[in-house]
C-alpha cells in the first residue's frame, strides 16, 4: 500500500509540473512574441536603410567625384531600356518597415489629419503644410503638396488594355520626428516644440452631458467609436489645442449661426416693409380668435448653454462619389459592354476559380466524361502494344535460330553442349539425345586413323621415365591434331 501510495504521489508531481509548465509558456508566449516582433522590426529597419538610404548616398557620393575628376567628358546614366527610371524611387524604398501591433495598440499620436505642422529637417525645411494623411504603422504623416518625388509606375498596379506611365509623382512621406505642430496664440502661429497629452478626466461627461470633477474611467472614451479621449496641450502650461475635427466643427457653427443671423435680419426688413398689411389682415382675422382656447407651444429645442461642451469624436468620412459611379436606377440595367482589348474581368480571377496548373478545359463538368474515354482508349492501346512487344521477345528468344546467332567468342563448351541438347529436343521432340553406338565410334576412329591423327604415350608412364632421369617435369602430353587438309571438314566446326 506504501509503494502504491509513493507511486500515485509521483505521479500527481508529475502532473502538476506539466501543469505549471504550460501554464508559464501559456504567460510568456505574448512576451516572446513581442520580443520577437520588436528583433524583426529593429533588424528589417536596418537592413532596409542600408540598402535603400546608405547605399543610395554611398553611390552618389561615387558619382559626384567621377563627375567632377572628368569634366565635360562625364558619362550620362540615364541610358539603356531603363532610362526613364533613372533617379526614380522603387516600391521598396517608398515604403519603410512597419511597426509591431503590440507597440500600435499603446502608442497615441499627437498629430492628425489636418493639422498644419513645419518640417524642421530635410530639403523641405521650414515649410509649413497640412497633413493630408498619418501613416500610423511606419510613423510617418504625408504632406500635402510636399516633399514631391518621383516613384516607379509599376507599383500603382496595372489596368489591361491602357497604358501606365512609367513613372508618377507623389508625396513623400515624412517622419514625425521631424515635424513641428503650428497652432494659434493670440492671433498669431506659434511652433510648438513639444506637445503634452491628457486624458480626459474632468469636465462635462460625454456619456450624459453633466459637469464632473472626476470622470469615470469607463466614461472616458468616445461614444462613438469607443476609443479613448486624449486633450492635446503645449508641454508646461494650460493652453489648450484642439483637435482638427473640433475646429472644424465651431467654424461650421459659427457659418451656421451666422446664416440664422442673416436670416434675421432679412426677416425684419420684411415685417417693417409690410406692417401695414399685416394689421389689415390682423382685423379681419381677429374676431375668429376671441372664441378659440390659447394654444401653449412647446419648446422642443434646448438652448445650448454657453458653457463648456463634452468633447466629440472625429467624425466618420462619408463613402466620396464620384462621376462614374453608377446610380441605383442602372444597377439593374446592362451597362458593361466588353471589348476585345482586355478580358471582362481580371485574369487573377480565373486562376481563383480553377488550378492554372492543371491543364484541363474551364469546363469540367462538360469535358470530364469525354476526357475519361480519351484516356481509357489510350492505355488500352499502350497495353496492347506492351504485350505484342513482350510476346515477340520471348518467342524470339526461345527460337534456336536466336541460339545459333550468337557469336561464338560468348560461347563455352558447356553452352555449346546445351544448345545442342536444346536443339535436339525441339528438332526430335523428345528428351533423350542419341548416343554414339560402336559402330560410328569405329568409323570415326578409321577415319582419324587415315588421317594421320597420332595417339600419344601415357601420361603415367612418361612421368615415371622423367622422375628417374631427374629432369624437369613438363605438361602431360596431349592429342596433336594435325593441319586440316583442304577439302575436310571436321564435326560441329561451325559452332567452335
Amino acid at each position: 500500500m506504501q509503494r502504491l501510495a509513493r507511486q500515485k504521489k509521483g505521479i500527481q508531481k508529475v502532473k502538476a509540473a506539466i501543469r505549471y509548465a504550460e501554464l508559464e509558456n501559456a504567460r510568456k508566449a505574448p512576451l516572446l512574441k513581442q520580443r520577437r516582433d520588436n528583433k524583426d522590426y529593429i533588424v528589417s529597419s536596418l537592413r532596409w536603410e542600408t540598402q535603400n538610404i546608405r547605399a543610395d548616398i554611398k553611390q552618389a557620393r561615387l558619382n559626384w567625384i567621377e563627375d567632377w575628376k572628368l569634366g565635360p567628358l562625364r558619362p550620362n546614366r540615364a541610358v539603356g531600356p531603363d532610362a526613364q527610371l533613372h533617379g526614380v524611387l522603387s516600391p521598396s524604398q517608398a515604403r519603410s518597415p512597419e511597426i509591431p501591433d503590440h507597440v500600435l495598440k499603446k502608442r497615441v499620436w499627437p498629430f492628425a489629419e489636418g493639422d498644419r505642422v513645419v518640417i524642421i529637417r530635410g530639403r523641405e525645411e521650414n515649410t509649413i503644410g497640412t497633413i493630408r494623411e498619418v501613416l500610423e504603422e511606419n510613423n510617418s504623416a504625408i504632406i500635402k503638396d510636399t516633399n514631391k518625388a518621383w516613384l516607379d509606375g509599376s507599383a500603382f498596379g496595372s489596368v489591361p488594355g491602357i497604358d501606365m506611365p512609367v513613372k508618377r509623382e507623389f508625396e513623400y512621406p515624412i517622419p514625425l520626428d521631424d515635424l513641428r505642430l503650428v497652432t494659434k496664440v493670440r492671433g498669431e502661429d506659434v511652433i510648438v516644440d513639444q506637445i503634452e497629452l491628457r486624458k480626459y478626466t474632468s469636465g462635462v461627461d460625454p456619456w450624459d452631458g453633466v459637469y464632473k470633477t472626476d470622470i469615470p474611467e469607463e466614461h472616458q472614451i468616445y461614444p462613438e467609436n469607443d476609443k479613448p479621449i486624449y486633450i492635446r496641450y503645449i508641454a508646461g502650461t494650460n493652453h489648450k489645442i484642439e483637435w482638427p475635427w473640433e475646429a472644424e466643427r465651431k467654424e461650421n457653427e459659427k457659418e451656421e449661426a451666422e446664416k440664422k443671423a442673416s436670416l434675421l435680419e432679412q426677416g425684419d426688413d420684411y415685417q417693417g416693409r409690410f406692417a401695414g398689411f399685416r394689421k389689415a389682415v390682423s382685423k379681419l382675422t381677429s374676431w375668429r380668435r376671441r372664441n378659440e382656447q390659447p394654444k401653449v407651444e412647446l419648446n422642443t429645442q434646448s438652448p445650448e448653454p454657453d458653457g463648456p461642451k463634452a468633447p466629440r469624436a472625429k467624425p466618420e468620412e462619408a463613402r466620396p462619389s464620384y462621376e462614374g459611379d453608377t446610380l441605383s436606377s442602372q444597377v439593374r440595367d446592362r451597362t458593361f459592354a466588353p471589348t476585345l482589348l482586355y478580358p471582362p474581368f481580371p485574369e487573377s480571377v480565373v486562376d481563383e476559380l480553377r488550378n492554372k496548373y492543371n491543364g484541363k478545359p474551364f469546363i469540367q463538368e462538360l469535358w470530364e466524361e469525354k476526357y475519361m474515354e480519351i484516356t481509357k482508349e489510350k492505355k488500352a492501346a499502350k497495353e496492347a502494344l506492351r504485350r505484342e512487344a513482350s510476346e515477340r521477345k520471348k518467342l524470339a528468344q526461345e527460337s534456336p535460330i536466336s541460339i545459333l546467332r550468337q557469336p561464338a567468342s560468348m560461347r563455352t563448351p558447356k553452352r555449346v553442349k546445351w544448345e545442342l541438347e536444346q536443339i535436339g529436343k525441339q528438332v526430335l521432340g523428345r528428351t533423350d539425345i542419341p548416343q554414339l553406338n560402336e559402330e560410328v565410334l569405329k568409323r570415326i576412329g578409321e577415319v582419324m586413323m587415315k588421317n594421320g591423327i597420332k595417339v600419344a604415350e601415357s601420361p603415367l608412364a612418361e612421368r615415371k621415365e622423367k622422375s628417374e632421369k631427374g629432369k624437369e617435369k613438363t605438361a602431360p602430353s596431349r592429342v596433336v591434331w594435325p593441319q586440316q587438309k583442304p577439302g575436310l571438314k571436321l564435326p560441329f566446326s561451325n559452332l567452335v
